[in-house]
């Protein structure tokens, strides 16, 4: 099914706010994206009042907000779908890796298949949710307020760009090019970039994804790299009319095989030993192995000590920085696009000609660590060049070695260099995990508010509920799997349990649900054990709130794999939610 034109959005999403049932709800759901159109549909299902707000002209959350060239998912088609077999049977997937595009029109068509649009309000931006004698009272941007006895934080993980801090706070101030983002990507941003001399800002996932894009209608492509992700190739192609049909046909055991891993994702060779217990040749080969698979898991999951062993995780690294040095000519952007970090404790990526296209003659690695933006100028910008050889290694060696900054050079250590510049796109990264939703000024029981009560990093029980705001949910909230995992099971496994604990709340006559203090403590320690354990709680990443100055330091996810986590949950509601303090109708 086509997309709706945005402007037949926008009017649908107006007149939707016009005819608003003004009544109390039973559960309202802030974002519109895959767990909040699920978690409507169970609803509805169950036969409670609900509705959806988003801030969004239409449907489909973090599909609907980033439309860069390249946008595409690193999880496989059949494994990134609603795991209902019947409705598997009803959409062929075109590609290995969806699109963007496909993966919007996916969601249309479960949206208009089960009847949900005439309960989502859209152009909803949600600023205050306020909790007061068990009724949660949601105010959006246009001064309506939608009252419910439970709020449902539908809001993504990575659905709040970070802002732009230091030099790139002043971008637009000073260049007089275009600037885009990968975040908030124009109908026209191909056209704009074509035949232009383009900069792109950043080499997360979206820049892996979006720069070998940009490199083929671009005249002339700089890109603006402060750390170096680890790739690994796609291999994304066509599904074949064969893979399709048996795709659907093997869809229910695959996504119920898929709940019993830790990632949701169903891995072909997983490791039964430590990578120090084999010879370099013998562990080479499998690493060969991996590479060749193109999936996500396939290298953090060849052995089984890979994410908590900093001598067993270089193993994996070093060969992953070889490839790296055989696909890219010249020696020294090799060495600049390789990273030194421990693998997987950033998040890795998929792409495709990514590294290729370093060989390029119109693209240019320009490596921030060692030539810092100075700042933005009408034609591009200036670079802080050093002068001396002694000066780059220094800075080179603190950037690698060093947490903090580098000592600030003093101008006469470095000389300046401009890069004309006609386009500059913005691909650095959002504030996950937390920026949706702090975004909202949520207030909880006496006041309190989530921003007060995360302010030394966020405390959740399951990263479902929040101590102290009764009859809040969040969906793959803080210190549950969420990022490190298939999201489309982890979505499904939270919508299951709310949806659960609301049946039970409404049979049992139950007016409120809050996490007692000592449960979600208990949680938090735990959560924090099982990541100390691990090399992510030793680098910087976004999975820690690195990339956003002044976060606190704290590893969000859980990383103690969906299986286990899943056992957990299920293992409250199997007690009754014991770990929870009710209130009667």
């Amino acid at each position: 099914m086509d997309e709706a034109p945005l402007d037949v959005a926008s009017a649908r999403a107006s007149e939707n706010a016009k005819t608003m049932d003004e009544a109390p709800l039973d559960v309202v759901i802030v974002g519109a994206g895959i767990s909040g159109l699920l978690m409507l549909r169970r609803l509805k299902t169950l036969g409670f009042a609900a509705k959806v707000l988003d801030a969004a002209a239409d449907i489909g959350g973090t599909w609907q907000q980033n439309r860069y060239p390249g946008c595409r998912c690193d999880v496989e088609s059949r494994d990134y779908q609603y795991g209902d077999a019947a409705l598997a049977a009803e959409w062929s997937w075109s590609e290995r890796y969806p699109s963007q595009p496909e993966i919007l029109r996916y969601l249309h068509f479960v949206s208009d298949k089960y009847a949900l649009r005439s309960d989502v309000v859209l152009n909803a931006r949600v600023v205050a949710a306020t909790y007061d004698d068990a009724t949660w009272t949601v105010a959006v941007a246009d001064d309506k307020t939608y009252r419910a006895r439970f709020l449902v934080m539908a809001t993504g993980c990575l659905s709040v760009p970070k802002k732009r801090d230091g030099v790139l706070a002043e971008v637009e101030q000073h260049f007089a090019g275009e600037v885009l983002e990968t975040t908030d990507w124009p109908a026209d941003g191909e056209a704009r970039c074509s035949g232009k001399r383009v900069g792109v800002v950043g080499t997360g996932s979206s820049g892996v994804q979006c720069i070998p894009e940009i490199a083929k209608l671009a005249s002339h492509l700089a890109v603006f790299q402060r750390t170096p992700a680890y790739c690994a190739p796609a291999l994304n192609r066509p599904l074949t009319s064969e893979e399709i049909a048996d795709h659907k046909a093997h869809a229910a055991e695959r996504f119920e095989e898929a709940k019993a891993t830790a990632f949701g994702l169903i891995v072909p060779h997983p490791g039964t030993t430590s990578a120090l217990d084999v010879d370099a040749e013998e562990r080479g080969a499998v690493y060969e192995r991996c590479w060749n698979e193109g999936l996500l898991v396939s290298a953090l999951t060849a052995y089984t000590d890979i994410i908590v062993n900093a001598d067993a995780n270089d193993t994996i690294a070093d060969f992953s920085r070889m490839k790296i040095h055989s696909i890219v000519r010249d020696p020294e952007t090799a060495a600049d696009l390789t990273p030194t970090y421990a693998i997987g404790t950033k998040r890795m990526c998929l792409d495709t000609n990514y590294y290729d296209t370093f060989n390029l003659d119109h693209v240019r690695l320009v490596n921030l660590r060692r030539t810092p933006i100075r700042r933005f100028v009408d034609t591009g910008v200036e670079l802080a060049v050093p002068v001396s050889d002694d000066v780059e290694r220094k800075e080179d060696h603190a950037a690698a070695v060093s947490t903090t900054p580098a000592t600030p050079r003093k101008e006469e250590d470095e000389a300046i260099e401009r890069v004309d510049l006609d386009v500059i796109v913005l691909a650095t990264g959002f504030d996950a995990m937390t920026g949706a939703l702090l975004g909202v000024d949520v207030q909880g029981k006496d006041g309190r508010t989530l921003r007060e009560v995360w302010k030394d990093g966020p405390v959740t029980y399951l990263g479902l509920t929040v101590a102290g705001f009764p009859n809040l949910f969040t969906i793959t909230g803080p210190l549950s799997p969420s990022v490190l995992s298939n999201m489309t099971r982890s979505i499904e496994q939270h919508v299951d349990w709310i949806a659960a604990c609301l049946d039970h709340m409404r049979a049992n006559r139950l007016a409120t649900i809050d996490a007692k203090p000592q449960a979600q403590e208990e949680w938090v320690a735990h959560a924090a054990a099982v990541a100390n354990m691990t090399l992510f709680s030793k680098n910087d990443s976004w999975y820690v709130g690195a990339n956003v100055p002044g976060k606190p330091r704290t590893v969000m996810p859980y990383i103690g794999g969906l299986l286990a986590y899943k056992a957990a949950c299920d293992k409250v509601a199997e007690a009754g939610y014991d770990t929870f303090s009710f209130t009667s109708a």
